[in-house]
């Protein structure tokens, strides 16, 4: 991120920051597969705190609210001064910060009924509007670049189509699954809603018996753009992103063709959550980054690279 972002934000980032080419392997059967998948990832924690005046300051490590993922218009820089930056915390804080217009931190209203507390927020430059999932999925929770104090925000409803049809038991077990949801556009327009779904697994370290969470498989939907106007989007499941592969994190989540970069897989999602690794859509199978110590997990918020970052100028 350019000075000037780091000047407002203030972040404290955490320096181990580079990993790849890291072994993978599935847990979907008893037969063990293994592939390489290089990559990068950014490790961060950011911890800020409000000011009197609207600004956001570092705050200390016991007071401030953590920031869960920041989504911005465009890419700040001595060329581009008119972009508008909107910051999730954690939970369901919302603030939204116009450069070159009032220079401080507007708070926008919001309910936890109103925003899902784990899925993240996005820009879409094609509608010119910002987007997080409520808690069920069934609706956006929208605001615009114009948006002001006091202003209410709106609501997009989302339809889901073309669903898969599930056996019994795979009903009851994808039932059983926690969920987040995340809206992701790729530089076409594009837009994609992605279900994420983790599940408990027992694990036995020294004699002593943990649960942990693991990521078990995600839903793609693509957008129905002649049926989706302003109040509804329609979503059509599909298990074909043709050369996309998506990123999803503690952050704004990323959509780029695969053969764009050397060693990306088409058709996958590539996570860093409760745990790292890529899902390949084709297969519907899930791959967990290891090493010779075990699975790769952290305690704390693995991010990727922000989409501006990789944006041509």
């Amino acid at each position: 991120m350019p000075q000037l972002l780091s000047q407002i934000l203030k972040p404290f980032v955490n320096k181990n920051v580079f990993r790849h080419n890291i072994m993978v392997r599935t847990w979907r059967s008893s037969t063990q597969s293994h592939g390489c998948y290089p990559m990068m990832m950014i490790d961060h924690i950011l911890k800020v705190g409000d000011s009197s005046d609207g600004r956001v300051e570092r705050g200390d490590e016991s007071l401030g609210s953590q920031i869960q993922n920041i989504a911005m218009s465009s890419c700040p820089d001595i060329n581009n001064e008119d972009w508008v930056m909107a910051v999730k915390f954690s939970g369901s804080k919302l603030k939204l910060y116009r450069h070159n217009k009032d220079f401080r931190w507007i708070d926008i209203e919001t309910t936890h009924e109103s925003i899902s507390p784990h899925s993240s927020l996005m820009y879409s430059k094609k509608d010119q509007r910002f987007y997080v999932p409520t808690p069920g999925c069934n609706y956006l929770c929208s605001f615009d670049l114009n948006f002001k104090e006091k202003d209410k925000l709106e609501f997009v409803e989302v339809r889901k189509t073309d669903l898969p049809k599930y056996e019994l038991f795979e009903f009851m077990e994808i039932n059983s699954f926690t969920r987040t949801d995340h809206m992701v556009e790729s530089s076409s327009g594009e837009q994609f809603l992605i279900s994420w779904y983790y599940g408990d697994e027992c694990k036995l370290n020294y004699k002593e018996l943990t649960v942990i969470h693991n990521t078990k498989q995600f839903k793609v939907f693509r957008e129905k753009e002649e049926l989706t106007d302003r109040k509804t989007k329609f979503m059509s499941y599909t298990e074909n992103i043709g050369d996309l592969c998506i990123f999803l994190g503690h952050g704004e989540a990323l959509c780029i063709p695969a053969s764009t970069i050397p060693g990306l897989k088409p058709n996958c999602i590539y996570f860093a959550g409760h745990n790292y690794g890529v899902f390949d859509i084709t297969t519907q199978t899930c791959y967990l980054f290891s090493t010779d110590e075990g699975l790769l997990s952290s305690t704390q918020f693995p991010s990727w690279p922000h989409p501006l970052s990789l944006t041509p100028n």
